[in-house]
């Protein structure tokens, strides 16, 4: 059973399993309100933009992952993506932005 994330660091890893998963439900409790997914297609809401990146299956692995916090902010920084999170009122770490650089392999025969 999936609980909070209690850092940014935990929350990498549980971004990289919903994505690798394709849980929309995990992925929604991981973003903060109006989170937003840039990525080389564009941006716009975190869910919908993730939607449109599994049916292009695109892949997305948080390795290397560098963290620097100023209190209840975050910046989550790796090879694949640079992420924005943030402490709620809960404790709970979130996204609000997430920016996924293009460095996934999309050829075929690549893992989604």
């Amino acid at each position: 059973m999936w609980s909070a994330a209690r850092s940014p660091e935990e929350l990498e890893r549980l971004f990289e399993d919903a994505w690798l998963m394709r849980d929309e439900e995990l992925l929604a409790a991981l973003v903060a309100d109006g989170g937003v997914l840039a990525a080389d297609t564009g941006q716009g809401p975190l869910l919908a933009g993730a939607r449109r990146l599994w049916r292009a299956r695109r892949a997305y692995v948080g390795t290397g992952v560098d963290v620097v916090r100023s209190r209840d902010l975050a910046l989550v920084a790796a090879p694949a993506a640079t992420h924005v999170a943030r402490r709620g009122p809960d404790g709970a770490w979130r996204l609000a932005i997430a920016l996924l650089h293009d460095t996934a392999d999309t050829s075929e025969g690549a893992q989604p």
